[in-house]
């Protein structure tokens, strides 16, 4: 597999699920002003700038922020831990991030984020080189998903994740 374009393909997914601006913001967030504001106790605003810290690539802070919020927050719960997991991820903490995304879908099976925890844990799972459960998950999404940019994408990880077991190429 072309390690460039895998690289290209996951960076781009990654930068996508930051967009993700959660439903009780009815505006976008200017987050190079909002880390800088006075922090209150208020947990919609912890939230905010934990949101703000992993989005600017402040993730010690981040996820530092949002510890402890889900349960403050029940209405954002999968949210708060979406971000802390993206924040460990990116830190180099997989066992943390890989811990919190499967959270997600064992406390929130309903939640709009499953699709793309779903990928990041695939993604996650290839990179640690757990390849059984890459192939797992994506053969899962690329069979559930309609649009075909995301069905080419969940097919190269599967491609990959079969590639690296021996059972392709």
């Amino acid at each position: 597999m072309n390690q460039k374009l895998f690289i290209a393909a996951f960076s781009s997914l990654v930068l996508l699920t930051f967009l993700v601006v959660p439903s009780f913001s009815a505006t976008r967030l200017n987050c190079q002003s909002e880390i800088y504001q006075q922090a209150t106790s208020d947990p919609k605003d912890q939230f905010k700038k934990g949101y703000c810290f992993i989005k600017l690539g402040q993730y010690q802070q981040g996820v530092t922020r949002l510890k402890g919020l889900e349960d403050q927050l029940p209405e954002l719960g999968d949210y708060v831990i979406y971000f802390q997991a993206a924040g460990y991820e990116n830190l180099g903490d997989y066992d943390s991030s890989l811990s919190l995304f499967n959270k997600i879908l064992t406390q929130y099976p309903e939640s709009g984020l499953k699709k793309k925890t779903l990928t990041r844990l695939g993604n996650l799972y290839t990179q640690s080189g757990d390849y059984i459960n890459a192939e797992r998950i994506f053969r899962s999404l690329s069979l559930e998903e309609k649009d075909r940019g995301l069905k080419a994408s969940y097919l190269y990880g599967l491609g990959e994740a079969l590639e690296k077991q021996g059972k392709y190429g």
